[in-house]
């Protein structure tokens, strides 16, 4: 990580859509000393499935607003920079980022607009939906596409 490139064109971090490290990536804020951007991948969807036990769950819960839970999704979304894999088996051995470090970077001063960041990156990573699906529903079936399985409706 420390021969990552810094993005040097001036751009306006405010807006979510210009600032994308990788596709799929969106600036959140700088958080902990550097520039934080978050992604969910199907990593982050595997990972927010056996956290809440089903993507329903995962978006009924954080939709009941619990700041645990939010803070566990946005953890999600920041891991995919903050992983140590194994050399071998190339799977997640630790993360170099915990739920508590990502929890003191929120307060009431900043909260609102790191949660509309939030909801944007995870729209933005998910397939359009055709209107008769909920953001769960839409979630399993990018998932399921993904991973190459047939998509039940």
């Amino acid at each position: 990580m420390d021969n990552v490139t810094p993005i040097t064109t001036t751009v306006d971090k405010s807006n979510l859509d210009q600032v994308r490290t990788a596709p799929g990536s969106y600036f959140i804020g700088n958080f902990g000393g550097k520039d934080r951007y978050i992604r969910y991948d199907l990593n982050a969807f595997a990972e927010m499935e056996d956290m809440f036990g089903s993507m329903e769950q995962a978006q009924e819960r954080l939709q009941g607003g619990s700041m645990k839970d939010v803070r566990t999704v946005l953890w999600l979304g920041l891991i995919w920079d903050e992983v140590i894999l194994d050399e071998v088996t190339g799977d997640p051995i630790k993360y170099t980022l915990s739920q508590y470090q990502v929890g003191s970077w929120l307060t009431t001063l900043n909260l609102q607009d790191v949660m509309d960041k939030l909801q944007s990156a995870i729209s933005g990573s998910l397939p359009e939906s055709d209107g008769n699906q909920t953001s769960a529903q839409t979630m399993n079936q990018a998932a399921t596409t993904a991973g190459g399985e047939e998509v039940k409706n």
